[in-house]
């Protein structure tokens, strides 16, 4: 009798393992999913996930756009920098960020990138990608940042026709 309920709690188990393997990997799967590669500039390859807000040929033009001035800035670094970034474009145009608790319209942290669904930020948080992949900087509270930079963003705007 022990060994019949020892079995049976034996194969519960892996059963329920199992069962909380494949869900976890559907939910990731299903994440990975909504994800689609771009070639933003030249070689440069990201990984975007898009809202219905955002079409993928709007993504494009921001996103070559605000790599090729983040290459005016760094020089070719930049491209390398730049590829493999996973940018989430959010269905709003701000949020409250979950460590500062400020109002944003972008993030970036260690490669991954999330901008609002204007794309207003996109120049800006590849700038901060490459301070952190070339210079070495985790620029949050903008420490490091430079005049150069703003009138980046400025040309990034004025080209997309982003509203200052």
């Amino acid at each position: 009798m022990t060994l019949a309920l020892g079995i049976s709690a034996f194969v519960l188990t892996a059963i329920a393992a199992v069962s909380i393997y494949l869900s976890a990997k559907r939910a990731a799967d299903d994440i990975a999913a909504q994800f689609v590669e771009v070639v933003v500039l030249f070689n440069v390859r990201q990984r975007v996930a898009l809202p219905t807000t955002c079409s993928l040929e709007r993504f494009k033009e921001c996103a070559f756009e605000a790599a090729d001035l983040c290459v005016g800035l760094f020089g070719p670094r930049a491209l390398d920098a730049l590829n493999g970034v996973r940018v989430t474009v959010d269905f709003g145009l701000r949020w409250h960020d979950a460590i500062t608790g400020q109002l944003v319209a972008g993030t970036s942290r260690h490669g991954d990138v999330r901008v609002g669904c204007d794309l207003a930020a996109l120049c800006h948080e590849f700038i901060h990608v490459c301070q952190e992949r070339i210079d070495g900087h985790i620029d949050e509270a903008h420490a490091f940042w430079l005049p150069d930079y703003d009138k980046a963003i400025a040309t990034y705007h004025s080209r997309m026709g982003i509203p200052a």
